[in-house]
């Protein structure tokens, strides 16, 4: 961006988006200098649907490219005649995966951002790093209203990103297009001056995780832990009137469901004691293999639309406030005379970006340690998108311990790897219970 006009710099808008007013001089590189933001424009890519799993690699249509790749979780990445985009690599749960990412008929603009921004002139502060992430594109418009806000507000923002060069995302199946950005939270008051100039801005769908204290202008996310680390802003395009960006006035300021769905959600639900022991259980509803089954069928669908049909809300442990303590050793559970059950809390690691607890299940049999499970853990990186649990319910009548993997992404919950397992009321060991 280039700043021209009397005394003060005017930042405007990138590429023709605004009336084509706007356009700033580039080189044949595509890349501006002189200004408070040198950028790269990338090329038109084709805009991509919400991504699909595929076990190996997709062969759909004739390959253009095939290359190793190092970006966070990614390392191979396909391109095709056809515009699609097939990505390979770690997915946080289904481990080694290819995500195919199919192209649409419309093409979107996305531009390289700069690998951070330090600038400070009069009273105008714009400051942003990197949190270690490879997704470094987005669309001119989120760009724009990103560096809008941070004008706005001053405040030093840590990002992690939009999106991958050809608008794909892994291993996120829906952080494509360059139509959102995500940043590391900040201390409360900040993160509510910052998701308020956000919104300013025209960043109007911002999720903040369940966890996290209720801010103004945000939805906080009610089901799953995926914006426990970091908020997503999601950009309105419909906000933006092809015109230079509102944000010149800031800166001089600164200057100067179906019926099945239905039947099931309307059943009365197990009670469950809030007693910290029983809590310690973990909720009935992860034994129900048949509200398992709805939670898969109604929790898949994108975010903003599955509000009143996805399940998640019927689980009533907050498993992870249960276990973020850094208590090593917790409450037991008697089986029987003399079988205990008890738990480790692990914290592996916890920064701005990155936190992973696993929960250890021992079995005591007078005393002695006779079998282990993990019944619970937790994962969040907000630089790979990469959010998951694992849930438990701990059946004492049955004496069965029912486990699943709740997967967060910013269109769904993937429900994976249901297991079950019986506890011998004689040895105290766990045997899975085969399907």
């Amino acid at each position: 961006m280039d700043f021209e006009g009397g005394n003060a710099e005017r930042p405007f808008v990138l590429g023709a988006h605004y009336n084509g007013e706007a356009k700033s001089g580039t080189n044949g590189t595509g890349k501006t200098g002189g200004g408070i933001v040198n950028y790269e424009l990338g090329t038109a890519t084709s805009s991509r649907q919400r991504g699909s799993f595929y076990s190996a690699k997709p062969t759909h249509s004739e390959i253009i490219s095939d290359e190793n790749v190092s970006e966070g979780k990614t390392s191979q990445r396909v391109r095709y005649k056809n515009g699609d985009i097939a990505e390979y690599g770690t997915h946080p749960t289904k481990g080694k995966t290819w995500i195919l990412y199919k192209a649409k008929n419309n093409e979107v603009e996305l531009l390289k951002m700069p690998d951070s921004l330090d600038y400070k002139k009069d009273k105008v502060f714009i400051n942003y790093i990197f949190s270690g992430t490879k997704r470094r594109y987005t669309s001119p418009d989120v760009f724009a209203g990103f560096i809008g806000a941070l004008a706005r507000t001053g405040l030093k923002i840590q990002t992690t990103g939009s999106c991958f060069k050809y608008g794909s995302s892994f291993p996120s199946v829906e952080h494509i297009n360059g139509e959102s950005v995500d940043t590391l939270y900040l201390k409360d008051s900040d993160e509510q001056k910052f998701i308020t100039a956000m919104n300013n801005f025209g960043f109007n769908k911002q999720i903040t995780g369940k966890d996290k204290k209720k801010f103004d202008n945000a939805i906080q996310e009610k089901k799953g832990s995926l914006h426990n680390s970091h908020l997503h802003s999601r950009f309105n395009k419909s906000v933006i009137k092809r015109i230079l960006l509102s944000f010149l006035i800031i800166i001089f300021s600164c200057q100067n469901k179906s019926k099945s769905q239905t039947d099931y959600q309307n059943q009365e639900l197990p009670n469950i004691n809030k007693e910290i022991t029983d809590s310690l259980l973990g909720s009935p509803l992860i034994g129900d293999k048949l509200f398992i089954e709805k939670l898969k069928e109604t929790c898949s669908i994108d975010y903003f639309n599955r509000e009143d049909s996805c399940l998640y809300d019927k689980i009533e442990i907050n498993y992870y406030k249960l276990f973020r303590k850094e208590k090593k050793l917790m409450d037991s559970i008697t089986l029987n005379s003399n079988i205990n059950l008890k738990f480790k809390n692990n914290l592996i690691v916890k920064n701005n970006h990155e936190e992973h607890i696993k929960t250890i299940l021992y079995s005591y049999l007078n005393n002695d340690i006779i079998d282990s499970l993990l019944c619970y853990e937790y994962y969040n990186n907000a630089n790979t998108l990469s959010a998951y649990e694992k849930y438990y319910y701990i059946n004492l009548k049955k004496q069965k311990i029912s486990t699943v993997y709740l997967v967060y992404d910013e269109s769904s919950i993937i429900v994976d790897n249901y297991e079950e397992y019986k506890i011998d009321n004689t040895t105290g060991k766990f045997k899975k219970i085969e399907k």
